[in-house]
């Protein structure tokens, strides 16, 4: 079998550190990201690296990565991302070489001080494509969930404030096109403080 890329995959890992590193930039010179990261590269012997009970698969993965840790906590920026890049190269081409990557970022904006936020969130992570048969390298896919929207905060009086969620969710699945999907919600809070020793109590 001849060893191939996904062209999917890729595209998606290119996308999610550019919107990383533009996150960043956003930030401006007043507060600095702090960024820790780990390169390393694996070698993995498998024989039975499909997880069949009959016609297993012996093979060897090569494997080179990055790990990354990024956090900013900024008067009007706050950012956390954590992520990993990998490249499984089957030395043996028995499965197609592929890009495999997970992502949990969460990204906050403040454009006006205790009036409104923008929040952006993605989310990418290896989920099976048929959740009845075995974790192998022939039932992964990637998945990726995106959240964007901004947040409104009212105060009413000294001990009641409001909040005002609208959110747009995207989610994609390699393969599982039911996954697929754009979703629009709000959300309403009432929070009102019943005394000092209670706190705020949300309605």
């Amino acid at each position: 079998m001849n060893s191939r890329s996904s062209p999917v995959a890729p595209a998606r890992l290119r996308k999610l550190v550019l919107c990383t590193a533009l996150l960043a930039a956003l930030a401006g010179p007043a507060s600095a990201v702090d960024l820790t990261y780990e390169a390393g590269l694996s070698l993995l012997h498998s024989d039975n690296l499909n997880l069949g009970e009959v016609d297993e698969i012996e093979e060897d993965v090569l494997s080179p990565m990055l790990r990354f840790e990024a956090e900013e906590n900024g008067s009007t920026v706050q950012l956390k991302a954590r992520g990993e890049i990998a490249y499984l190269d089957y030395l043996g081409d028995e499965f197609e070489d592929e890009f495999r990557g997970s992502l949990a970022g969460q990204f906050n904006w403040t454009l006006m001080p205790d009036r409104v936020n923008f929040i952006v969130e993605d989310y990418l992570s290896n989920q099976p494509v048929n959740i009845l048969n075995s974790f192998s390298p022939t039932n992964q896919q990637e998945v990726n969930v995106f959240v964007a929207g901004p947040s409104f905060y009212a105060r009413f009086d000294d001990a009641t404030r409001g909040q005002f969620d609208l959110r747009y969710s995207n989610s994609r699945a390699e393969q599982s096109d039911d996954f697929d999907g754009d979703r629009f919600n709000g959300a309403a809070r009432l929070i009102r403080q019943l005394n000092d020793a209670m706190g705020l109590t949300s309605i």
